[in-house]
């Protein structure tokens, strides 16, 4: 089975699942109560290898990034991850 397409299919079914289309822009608030700030690398985007080694990397990357930046909520890392695709 292709991967990107699973991946797809999953984040068209999860957005559908969370009430927003396609097309609709996600805002992402991070909380800063600390005045301490650190550069996160954003990851690379996903170059449409079909390779299950290179895609649970690029997942992984992902939640990583996710994490580091605060974003706990599945409708907001829906909303990011396709800049990444």
């Amino acid at each position: 089975m292709n991967y990107m397409l699973f991946v797809r299919k999953w984040m068209r079914s999860a957005r559908i699942g969370h009430g927003t289309n396609a097309h609709s822009a996600s805002t992402v608030f991070v909380n800063t109560s600390d005045t301490r700030r650190i550069d996160v690398p954003k990851p690379d985007t996903y170059d449409d290898t079909h390779n299950t080694t290179i895609v649970d990397n690029f997942l992984f990357e992902l939640d990583q990034y996710f994490n580091a930046m605060g974003v706990r909520d599945e409708a907001s890392k829906l909303g990011i991850t396709p800049i990444y695709l």
